[in-house]
């Protein structure tokens, strides 16, 4: 909240989005206590590269935003790659690889998948969280997922959508795989496999989904 030379703090603020001006804010007195301004201006953005201003004329005192934001691109586009991916960082650099043994089956046959996750750099830090996408309609063994409990898994919980591995970080990561099963025929795009550290998701490394063909 700005504050003025006696405390006054009233003036204007105007947003612009991509130059054109939006709405013009009267700011409230340094003494007021009062809720957050919430501003749409969704309509306003465009494709691609976008610029959001808050100007104040012939005011440089200190004023706070927040702006919350949402938003989708294209996979060709994102970060997350093809079956192997790799998220720099000084100590929290991840490695993330999956691996499907086919990506055709038929209702019913087991597909494996193959996992390896890593924290370069992993001393000292806490749990990581893999998340591994599955096609639609499908069955996880839970004897693999037993299985995996003893290469690296410390837990997991089974999503209608995904696998969620719980591991602690080790020299040389963790490497294990798991099975599941086709209860229908579908042709559909998985769910999109990440790791990323407990208490910080935004930091991830992602690898794309894939098109699975079951008949």
């Amino acid at each position: 909240m700005p504050v003025g030379k006696n405390g006054a703090g009233d003036d204007t603020a105007s947003v612009l989005v991509n130059s054109t001006k939006l709405a013009d804010i009267k700011l409230p007195k340094a003494t007021e206590v009062v809720g957050p301004r919430v501003i749409d201006f969704s309509k306003e953005l465009k494709g691609g590269s976008n610029r959001v201003a808050i100007q104040r004329a012939g005011d440089n005192r200190a004023m706070q935003t927040n702006v919350i934001t949402s938003y989708y691109i294209p996979w060709p586009q994102a970060e997350a790659t093809q079956t192997e991916n790799f998220k720099s960082g000084d100590t929290r650099a991840l490695k993330l690889k999956v691996d499907f043994d086919r990506h055709e089956a038929k209702v019913g046959e087991a597909l494996a998948c193959r996992v390896e996750a890593e924290r370069v750099g992993f001393a000292g830090y806490g749990m990581m969280i893999a998340e591994i996408g599955l096609p639609p309609g499908v069955e996880v063994d839970r004897e693999s997922l037993e299985e995996a409990k003893q290469t690296g898994v410390d837990g997991y919980e089974v999503q209608p959508d995904r696998v969620v591995f719980y591991l602690w970080p080790s020299a040389g990561g963790s490497k294990f795989q798991f099975i599941f099963r086709p209860r229908f025929g579908i042709s559909a795009m998985s769910a999109l496999s990440v790791l990323y550290d407990y208490y910080n998701p935004e930091a991830n490394a992602a690898v794309l989904p894939l098109r699975f063909n079951v008949q």
